[in-house]
């Protein structure tokens, strides 16, 4: 005995309806109605939900065709509930003349009753599978959620079949079929046979993937982010990880859900994908302005331009000017390739130079290879230079050569402003030390790690907390001031200084309220706590206290930032005052 999945428990079983047929005497010209509804014998529904599949009122015309299709109704929903064996009577007493509320005209009320028996209440008694050849029935058993003892209910052989459906599709079987199968069990009054027949269907593979709406990103580049290979078996979670892929690409504003077009013929699926192309090119600055003992202040500022899809190809490339304050200033600048030898592997250069006052000048360069392993997780191999070079002195310059290792995994819901997720960061590095024209030497080696978790509390509130730590160890006892951690100012300890205080271990905690206000737009209170400590001839061990508030709003101009922060001490003219202004292009 079969169906289909959307009626299997209706259509298979035998359902009556057994309705006392009791004929009350109408007078000729005056209309019956319904009077009062009861309901008893009802276990598995409630009386509120049985009353509204029955969908019968007080005050509705008497109709027996009207009260047959609620009783199916109340059938209906009874099997679903895990009854299928249920018995429904619907039973009427006889007409007698009343007025009821709300009507001006005589009528005959007729009150109803409904009676369930659910004493025969069906469960299953086997499952079984036929017709699978590429999934063993261990697997399937461990799959679906019916099994001996359970209510036999229509939502579970629903959600089964889409379960064995699912499994088939991401084995490369998308067009396989499940169809539930029920039977009576001998000797077992009310168990159920449960057969889910399976039509396999043939092996697919992807065969070509089409993008409409692109006009100035080219289309194999952003095929190649869909991890969707001709050729390769077709596979569910592929497909179903495209749009969330690709919709974290910089230069992409929007991504439909892909299409797929099953040919029959060669037994191969075509897969449409509609994108609406973002501004991938920004230029942002930043301009601070913090207060100084003498009462005069001075400003801070950073200027970036980011170019992000170089000639529609996904190349990137960034340049940063950035003054900490006066008479020290930074410039970096970063190129990166995508998709080395058509893998999912970038490789890149950074060059950067500071020059502060007249203490020194340091110039890097690095080399970088980064592995990506689908959209959430990315690790990076870095190698290069440096050259330091003190300002006065007799203190040598120094070469040194470094490596670092770098890992990165994003499970937050959007890369500017997420409401929910995890991203975690780590980062591993080793530099050796040479002096220039002197016998000195020296290493290092550093460790870094930050974990940030977004957490929604109400609709279009956020928590966010971010913990970030770094330790640094050195083969000598004095590291140099250009070689040690930073902490303080808008990207870390807000409320004070950029790069305020310095030493060989730091840590943060940060704690930001938001209220999301759009896509790239929130309001937010900050809480930040900092440490930084080091040794040597002139030790330090302190925590900070940072707090304030923030704004992000996307304007005619661009997304405007606005942030206030407050340290230790500082009364509410003293706080550090960052304005900063994103435009894309």
């Amino acid at each position: 005995m079969s169906m289909t999945s959307r009626h299997m428990t209706l259509a298979a079983l035998a359902l009556a309806v057994c309705a006392a047929v009791a004929c009350a005497a109408v007078a000729e010209g005056i209309p019956s109605v319904v009077g009062d509804v009861r309901v008893e014998g009802h276990q598995s529904v409630s009386t509120r939900a049985l009353l509204d599949a029955f969908d019968v009122r007080r005050g509705d015309p008497f109709d027996t065709d009207v009260l047959a299709a609620g009783a199916d109704s109340v059938l209906a929903l009874l099997a679903a509930s895990g009854s299928p064996f249920a018995v429904v009577r619907v039973d009427w007493d006889d007409a007698e003349p009343a007025t009821l509320a709300g009507r001006a005209d005589a009528a005959f009320r007729v009150d109803i009753q409904i009676r369930v028996d659910e004493s025969r209440a069906g469960r299953i008694a086997s499952v079984e599978f036929a017709g699978n050849t590429e999934v063993g029935a261990d697997e399937l058993e461990l799959l679906v959620t019916a099994a001996p003892g359970r209510p036999a209910t229509a939502a579970t052989f629903e959600q089964d079949a889409a379960l064995v459906a699912a499994r088939y599709a991401e084995l490369g079987y998308p067009l396989a079929a499940v169809r539930p199968t029920i039977a009576l069990t001998a000797g077992e009054p009310g168990g159920l046979r449960l057969v889910y027949e399976i039509a396999e269907g043939p092996a697919v593979t992807f065969a070509d993937v089409q993008v409409v709406g692109n006009e100035l990103t080219r289309a194999d580049v952003i095929t190649r982010e869909t991890g969707i290979v001709r050729g390769e078996p077709f596979r569910a979670s592929v497909l179903s990880a495209v749009r969330s892929t690709l919709e974290r690409l910089p230069f992409l504003a929007s991504v439909e859900e892909p299409l797929v077009a099953v040919n029959r013929e060669t037994n191969t699926a075509d897969v449409g994908i509609e994108v609406g192309e973002a501004r991938a090119n920004r230029i942002s600055g930043v301009l601070g302005y913090v207060p100084t003992t003498d009462g005069e202040g001075e400003f801070t500022g950073r200027a970036d331009i980011n170019l992000g899809n170089i000639a529609g190809t996904g190349r990137r490339a960034e340049a940063t000017w950035e003054r900490v304050r006066d008479g020290y200033d930074r410039i970096e600048f970063d190129y990166t390739e995508p998709w080395l030898f058509g893998a999912p592997i970038d490789a890149g250069v950074r060059a950067e130079q500071v020059n502060r006052d007249t203490l020194y000048s340091t110039t890097e360069g690095d080399l970088f290879v980064t592995a990506r392993f689908g959209t959430r997780i990315a690790v990076t191999w870095s190698a290069g230079v440096e050259r330091y070079v003190p300002g006065a002195g007799d203190e040598p310059s120094t070469d040194g050569y470094r490596t670092a290792l770098e890992f990165t995994h994003d499970r937050t819901d959007s890369p500017l402003n997420p409401v929910r997720g995890v991203r975690s960061d780590g980062r591993i590095s080793y530099v050796s030390v040479e002096a220039i024209d002197a016998d000195a030497s020296y290493r290092t080696g550093t460790l870094t790690v930050s974990v940030a978790g977004y957490l929604p509390v109400r609709r279009r509130q956020v928590l966010a907390l971010t913990v970030r730590g770094a330790a640094l160890a050195s083969s000598d006892s004095e590291v140099p001031l250009h070689q040690q951690l930073v902490l303080g100012g808008a990207g870390s300890l807000r409320g004070y200084r950029e790069d305020q205080f310095h030493g060989t271990t730091t840590a943060l905690g940060s704690l930001e309220y938001r209220f999301i206000l759009g896509r790239y737009s929130r309001v937010a209170a900050f809480l930040d706590i900092g440490h930084y400590s080091r040794e040597g001839s002139n030790p330090v061990s302190e925590t900070k206290l940072g707090y304030g508030v923030g704004l992000r709003g996307e304007t005619r101009l661009g997304i405007i930032a606005v942030d206030y922060g407050l340290g230790e001490g500082d009364g509410f003219l003293d706080g550090k005052l960052h304005v900063g202004l994103i435009r894309e292009f």
